[in-house]
């Protein structure tokens, strides 16, 4: 081959490169744009998706909240978020065995809203039960005298107290035979300063009352039968009759009540 043959082949052989080459880096180049492109649509596909979750909810704890019968607060199951609100009050004492802390009403009454930033879910403790525990005298001791205090036993005394210290506001709640038809007199004795005093029992008990009355405190009282029997120091009714004349029973200002 001459040797203009031979330039002329090899410019053709150069073009020919030079084509190929490009051809395959717009290939490329096209390639590259197709990835690219896929990838930002499932970044935004991604974008979408996060977009439409609800965001997740701060986990909330339920509380078991009451007033015990030595009347104070229990609050229960414990976990640490409860420990770190509690642990620096005073008069708490936490429970490991049944896994609870008790506190006084006062104590919670300071960390009741803790409670509920917290997130914990619990029943509030009613505000006449809180009212209640406002008034209670804490271990006070009580001086007992009189006739019907001796005829009791060691419990019954105790039980006595029990509701003095919560200004004798209580259910007595013994088993039947335990006396607590003598219990509700020595409450109701302890504040005969505050007398009249009214007892409210079914029909089928009021001679049963009157004749306890006479019994245990050495006093009559009238079992009200109809308009004209009220107004003694004492006396005993029915709740269908203290329904029927229940404008006569508040016109009298009855300074302590036993319902039995």
């Amino acid at each position: 081959m001459d040797q203009k043959n031979k330039a002329t082949w090899q410019k053709i052989i150069e073009k020919k490169l030079v084509k190929n080459l490009s051809s395959e880096k717009t290939k490329k180049n096209d390639t590259e744009v197709n990835n690219l492109q896929s990838r930002m649509k499932k970044s935004e596909e991604i974008i979408v998706s996060d977009s439409k979750k609800e965001p997740e909810k701060e986990q909330s704890y339920k509380l078991k909240v009451y007033v015990n019968e030595q009347g104070t607060v229990t609050l229960k199951p414990s976990n640490k978020k409860l420990a770190s609100i509690l642990f620096n009050l005073e008069d708490t004492i936490y429970d490991i065995k049944n896994n609870e802390w008790k506190i006084t009403h006062l104590n919670y009454n300071k960390i009741k809203k803790n409670l509920k930033l917290g997130k914990f879910v619990f029943k509030d403790i009613p505000k006449g039960t809180l009212n209640l525990l406002n008034k209670t005298i804490p271990n006070k001791k009580f001086e007992l005298l009189g006739e019907i205090y001796e005829k009791m036993f060691n419990f019954q005394r105790e039980a006595v107290i029990f509701a003095l210290n919560r200004g004798g506001r209580v259910i007595l709640g013994d088993d039947m035979g335990l006396g607590k038809t003598i219990q509700a007199l020595g409450i109701a004795f302890y504040y005969k300063l505050e007398w009249p005093l009214l007892v409210i029992a079914p029909a089928s008990l009021l001679d049963n009352w009157a004749a306890a009355i006479k019994q245990f405190l050495s006093l009559d009282s009238r079992v009200i039968r109809c308009r004209t029997d009220f107004g003694d120091k004492i006396s005993i009714i029915s709740f269908d009759m203290c329904s029927k004349f229940i404008e006569i029973v508040k016109t009298f200002d009855y300074g302590v009540i036993i319902v039995d």
